[in-house]
């Protein structure tokens, strides 16, 4: 895990933390860890199904058993991810309240125990989910950041701390496709692709006969400049067979 994801690594951000004593309140939330133990109970979840259920390719089990039996082996296996889960969520992590911000705390396995991994100033914050997690900072056309808390229980404080910051309560799936469909560059239709290889060919065209009309100025300069060289020429041998008297 990079240092980097622990605030307690960056003095200059820990500093903007205000002290304990100014904390409004704290927020305890179970977090899923994906430990070996988690693994090890899903493997064993997957062993009746293995011997008892059978393979791919309509390979035949290596113990044939009834209905019962396979419907057992799949309540089996679905108890194992129960008791993998709820073994798993024994680490807490937890938010601090603050009047002038909240502060997320993950827990750390290596150190087993919460640290601090980021933090938003109430004044920042202009736009969160009334459901889901998400929080939007500085405009609403920003992309929200995810937090691990549920919002159920950090309502109260936003509608405290954050009077400023809009509410919604919109579907996240149908704003994340509207804002992939919002960033996708907008496919052209026939007509347009027809009109702009009709404007670029104009201006290769435009391009060619600037060209030429400077080939052609330059050229008639060169006959004026040529004609009155000729024309000085002319004059001053005229007047050299008049030499003044």
């Amino acid at each position: 895990m990079a240092n980097s994801r622990w605030l307690d690594n960056a003095p200059e951000k820990m500093k903007q933390i205000p002290p304990e004593e100014e904390r409004v309140a704290s927020l305890d939330v179970l977090r899923v860890r994906n430990t070996s133990l988690f693994s090890i109970l899903i493997l064993i979840g997957l062993i009746p199904g293995i011997f008892f259920m059978g393979g791919r390719m309509g390979r035949a089990p290596i113990i044939e058993l009834g209905l019962k039996g396979r419907l057992g082996s799949l309540v089996f296996l679905f108890a194992m991810a129960a008791l993998a889960h709820f073994l798993g969520r024994k680490a807490k992590g937890h938010v601090d309240i603050y009047p002038e911000m909240l502060v997320f705390y993950d827990y750390d396995p290596y150190q087993k125990k919460a640290r601090p991994i980021n933090f938003y100033y109430w004044k920042d914050i202009v736009q969160y989910h009334r459901k889901e997690p998400y929080i939007w900072l500085g405009a609403k056309e920003n992309l929200p950041d995810r937090t691990f808390m549920p919002m159920k229980k950090l309502l109260p404080y936003f509608q405290q701390y954050a009077p400023h910051a809009k509410e919604v309560n919109f579907n996240m799936e149908d704003y994340r496709r509207y804002r992939l469909k919002e960033n996708r560059p907008r496919e052209k239709s026939p007509e347009e692709m027809a009109i702009e290889a009709e404007m670029a060919a104009n201006r290769e065209k435009a391009k060619d006969i600037l060209a030429n009309a400077k080939d052609v100025t330059a050229a008639i300069e060169d006959v004026e400049k040529k004609r009155a060289s000729e024309e000085a020429k002319k004059a001053k041998d005229f007047w050299n067979k008049y030499p003044e008297e």
